[in-house]
């Protein structure tokens, strides 16, 4: 008797299924990888979905994916002049500028 399917390979097995659908192409090859979002020469290749879906967004179980599972770079803390009459371009507004001064830092 084979092994109970996971809900990930369910989803991945219906994900497969409506992307032939969506293609109009019944042979068109379906993989899940790191490498992807990608499609070339007839395989499609798409990010791993997440290991619990029901987890929260962000965490190690279900991580934000950009761009093939890349995580996105760490923000600079830049020291933006507040916007006023002479500055209104790469300025922060003062009502955030008040709000930056409160956090511990």
């Amino acid at each position: 008797m084979a092994a109970a399917e996971t809900p990930v390979e369910t989803f991945k097995r219906a994900l497969a299924h409506a992307a032939r659908a969506l293609a109009e192409q019944a042979e068109l090859e379906v993989r899940f990888g790191g490498d992807g979002p990608k499609l070339s020469s007839g395989v499609l290749t798409l990010p791993h979905p997440p290991r619990d879906p029901a987890a929260p967004v962000g965490t190690a179980a279900n991580p934000v994916t950009v761009g093939g599972n890349m995580t996105p770079p760490p923000t600079e803390a830049k020291a933006y002049p507040v916007c006023g009459k002479g500055v209104q371009d790469g300025c922060v507004n003062p009502g955030e500028a008040k709000k930056r001064m409160r956090r511990p830092g």
